[in-house]
């Protein structure tokens, strides 16, 4: 949980998220910037990690990414 200060709107916004672990490999994510809650699947192998999102809860995303 936090605070974000939006220069479009000229105002303070909570923010916030949780992460739920299924598994090892397999989470479930939801983010909440101020005005919108977007929904992620996760799934992690090693250095790699693929992620499905719902921008607004409505557009569909792909992530990837590499840690090292």
């Amino acid at each position: 949980m936090g605070l974000a200060y939006g220069t479009y709107r000229d105002r303070l916004r909570v923010i916030g998220g949780f992460n739920l672990e299924f598994t090892r490999y397999l989470s479930a994510m939801a983010i909440f910037d101020g005005i919108s809650v977007h929904p992620l699947v996760n799934f992690s192998y090693k250095q790699h990690g693929f992620s499905f999102l719902l921008v607004r809860g409505r557009q569909p995303g792909l992530s990837y990414s590499i840690s090292f």
